[in-house]
């Protein structure tokens, strides 16, 4: 029958005692001019804060990607604006309450690249003040891109190091194993 229920909630039975709440996964670039052609635009960016503001995600994770940066080879005009938009991303994601939000830095991950990740995570934490940034993930499905896992590890130390010379280390935790289903072996 169409009223049987598929499952029951039984409400006084507790599944885990550290649940943190749900997570979301925020687009970066959603306040540049790059995301105008999904339909976002200043006009209507005040809807989006608020429906993000009122799934109070506890777990935010925010995609960071090097072309950003002037001096990453794919920056370019229509990149301009992808600093601006991820740390206003950023700032959106706490200020719609999360505890924890995950930078992964998302391509073309190298340890030399690190040290610049590392002012990114600073500038964030310090100079803006967003407590939530308190975990890193370098490399996105990293079993499924030609990194290497001995320059994957060289990336986790230099980052590392980095943090520990900026004096933000013991704010941020690394996180990992966000891999695809195949080649996990490695």
């Amino acid at each position: 029958p169409a009223d049987t229920p598929e499952f029951t909630v039984n409400q006084a039975k507790a599944v885990s005692t550290d649940f943190a709440g749900f997570g979301t996964q925020y687009n970066q670039n959603v306040y540049s001019a790059f995301s105008a052609t999904d339909g976002i635009t200043t006009g209507n960016i005040g809807q989006l804060e608020t429906k993000v503001k009122a799934l109070h995600s506890q777990y935010v994770r925010i995609f960071f990607d090097s072309k950003a940066w002037p001096t990453d080879p794919n920056y370019s005009a229509s990149t301009a604006d992808f600093m601006t938009s991820f740390e206003k991303t950023v700032k959106l994601a706490q200020d719609a309450g999360a505890t924890t939000i995950n930078i992964t830095y998302w391509h073309t991950a190298t340890a030399a690249k690190m040290a610049d990740f590392a002012d990114v995570l600073y500038d964030l934490i310090v100079n803006q003040g967003l407590t939530a940034v308190n975990q890193v993930t370098i490399q996105n499905e990293v079993n499924s891109t030609s990194i290497t896992m001995d320059d994957y590890k060289a990336c986790y130390v230099s980052l590392d190091q980095a943090l520990v010379a900026k004096g933000i280390r013991s704010r941020i935790k690394f996180a990992g194993g966000d891999l695809v289903q195949t080649n996990q072996q490695n």
